[in-house]
């Protein structure tokens, strides 16, 4: 949910605030973590990254629709990978960017301040922890990393106009 998007004040909406609120995800046993700091970083290094199409949006919910291990969630992965352009993309290289402040803490971002040196320390920790990974393990942290986001906004705190002036006495 962006900050500008309307309220929905729907059952389903409301049970999933409550679920992100109380979602724990995970990464290979690490609790992934979406904080203010980590989403400022993030904007600070991230790549330009063109907006899913119809089509790529598509892709991924057959692929989220497909039981893990058959020839149709193979097929379905092979088919996203190729509509987003491959293993080197911009919208990866992001994912495992999110997915490394997600598991790192500030002393480890703080410790290099410019944004070439840190995305640097990351492409490391990618070549170390993702050169084996294979197209579904890669899809895998793109939706991790997806549903962390997902679930920090729809959890966001969203300032709004009150409906009627506050009187003097009420403070901020």
């Amino acid at each position: 949910m962006l900050t500008d998007d309307t309220f929905d004040p729907t059952p389903a909406a409301d049970a999933r605030r409550a679920e992100a609120a109380t979602a724990t995800r995970t990464w290979r046993g690490k609790r992934l973590l979406w904080t203010f700091s980590r989403e400022s970083l993030f904007e600070f290094i991230r790549l330009k990254a063109d907006p899913l199409t119809t089509a790529q949006q598509a892709a991924m919910q057959r692929r989220e629709a497909c039981e893990e291990g058959t020839p149709e969630h193979t097929a379905a992965t092979a088919e996203l990978m190729r509509l987003l352009g491959g293993r080197s993309t911009p919208r990866l290289r992001n994912a495992v960017m999110a997915l490394w402040l997600m598991i790192h803490q500030p002393e480890d971002w703080n410790a290099h301040p410019e944004a070439a040196a840190l995305r640097s320390v990351i492409d490391h920790w990618g070549d170390e922890h993702l050169t084996a990974a294979t197209e579904a393990d890669l899809l895998e942290v793109v939706r991790l990393v997806d549903l962390v986001i997902e679930d920090a906004e729809t959890t966001r705190a969203i300032a709004r106009p009150a409906s009627h002036p506050p009187r003097e006495d009420e403070g901020n």
